[in-house]
Parts: C-alpha cells; sequence; structure tokens
C-alpha cells in the first residue's frame, strides 16, 4: 500500500511539471534584452567572450509583455509606461563610457550582443547594435555602423514578435 502511494505521488508530480512546462505560454521567456549578471564587465571585455558564456541576471530589462508594437524596418520599441522607466533608469547603471553590454534572447536562445551608452558617451562600438539612453524619447535599437550584418534583422526575433502580435503594420 505504501509502495502503491509512493508511485502515484512520483506520477502525480512527474505529470504536473509536465503539463505546466508544455501547457503554459509564458511570453515573458519568449523574448527579452537581458543585461550581464556582472555589471562590471565592460562590453570590450564582453565582446571577446562567446555570447553562452557570459552571465546573464535572472530577469530581462525588456521582455515581451513589455512591448506593445515593434517597428521592424527601423528597430523601434512601443513599451508599457512601466517598462520604459525602467529603461531610463539604466543611465545610473552604465557607470562606464564603454557602455553597458545587452544580450537579445528568444526562446533561451543568445541572439546578440549589443551596447546601451549613456548620454555622456564618446565611445562606440561600431560593430554591435546600440541603443542610446538619453535622449530617451523612444526605445529604438541603432544598426552596427560600417559593413558589418545587421542582428538586428535576425528571423527568430521576428516570427517571436510576430507570432504576439507585437509587429507595427
Amino acid at each position: 500500500m505504501l509502495f502503491k502511494r509512493l508511485i502515484l505521488g512520483i506520477t502525480s508530480l512527474l505529470l504536473i511539471q509536465c503539463s505546466d512546462s508544455t501547457s503554459s505560454n509564458n511570453v515573458e521567456n519568449d523574448f527579452g534584452i537581458y543585461l550581464l549578471k556582472d555589471s562590471l564587465l565592460t562590453t570590450s571585455f564582453a565582446k571577446i567572450n562567446k555570447l553562452e558564456s557570459l552571465g546573464i541576471q535572472s530577469a530581462p530589462i525588456i521582455n515581451l509583455n513589455d512591448v506593445i508594437s515593434y517597428d521592424w524596418s527601423i528597430h523601434k520599441m512601443n513599451l508599457h509606461s512601466e517598462a520604459f522607466d525602467r529603461f531610463k533608469t539604466l543611465d545610473t547603471k552604465a557607470i562606464s563610457t564603454d557602455g553597458l553590454p545587452f544580450i537579445i534572447i528568444v526562446h533561451g536562445e543568445r541572439i546578440y550582443l549589443g551596447n546601451i551608452y549613456p548620454c555622456y558617451s564618446s565611445l562606440i562600438h561600431i560593430d554591435l547594435p546600440s541603443i542610446n539612453i538619453a535622449p530617451f524619447t523612444e526605445m529604438r535599437i541603432n544598426r552596427a555602423l560600417g559593413a558589418y550584418e545587421d542582428k538586428r534583422v535576425d528571423q527568430r526575433i521576428y516570427r517571436v514578435l510576430q507570432s504576439n502580435n507585437k509587429l507595427k503594420n
């Protein structure tokens, strides 16, 4: 009898875990802009490492639920006011003119490294997409300068925005 209860309990736990992971559609984890776990790591350091080796914060600074719409043609996001306010506070976190590195993640897969520049920065990483904090009137991911690949147009990003009706027509 005790053995049957133990088996029933274990089976129930396994079924609950499986159903939670497959049936819930947690859009918060579908798309995110993540900062690095170690806030003292510079973008210059992050660039010389593999994306997978960089530790990220447990929660994104911007997730899919924060996005009202995304204009794919210019990579501009319309954000809910709470997310907009949260992002504006990054100026105090970007303690270096080197900027604040971020990683775009879609469905748990790291897509690309970018950089957030504070208002006083005169440095630019020409090979990375970037976001300027000030004057912060819009959330726009700028293209890397020069002849570098435009990482912003990754189809995994497009598909997650499209499937969640975030793309601006």
